[in-house]
């Protein structure tokens, strides 16, 4: 049976506050827990995943492009990549970095692969990318892909 895609003005406000609970507080939640041990760390990173879809700009699964489907999910992450600029700001005058990651279309759902996600593992890699990322600098607080990282990236050590 295919149901009904979820809009904001019929979605269930229960179901909704849970995505906000793991999607915006889980990442806030784990931050904080983890600060004594990023304050110590070398080169400290956080990297929030993050998505498109919560995205303003995404041509593809934008908030904008999906004509207010799939709300509480776009709406979480658009309130994670407003928590990823709040927290880079209050870090800006420290060693910590912090960012947003957008993985792409990834298969972390049944059914996931039929609309074209890539493996897990794939995803997975533009994080890792993103926590070791040895020119990531001051961009702190950028949402993005790391394909587009790394065309600033090389534009700031090739002075293009």
């Amino acid at each position: 049976m295919l149901r009904a895609p979820e809009m904001a003005s019929t979605a269930d406000l229960d179901a909704a506050r849970t995505v906000m609970e793991v999607n915006l507080f889980g990442a806030w939640r784990m931050t904080n827990a983890l600060l004594p041990l990023l304050r110590r760390s070398e080169h400290p990173r956080v990297v929030h995943i993050s998505s498109g879809a919560g995205s303003h700009d995404d041509e593809q699964f934008g908030l904008h492009k999906r004509h207010g489907a799939a709300a509480a999910y776009g709406i979480s992450k658009a309130a994670l990549s407003a928590l990823t600029s709040t927290q880079a700001a209050e870090f800006v005058d420290t060693p910590i970095i912090v960012n947003a990651v957008c993985p792409g279309l990834t298969a972390t759902y049944p059914g996931a692969e039929a609309m074209g996600a890539r493996p897990v593992v794939d995803g997975a890699a533009s994080v890792l990318w993103a926590a070791t990322c040895p020119t990531m600098d001051r961009a702190a607080g950028s949402f993005g892909t790391p394909a587009n990282w790394l065309v600033n990236d090389q534009r700031r050590i090739t002075g293009g």
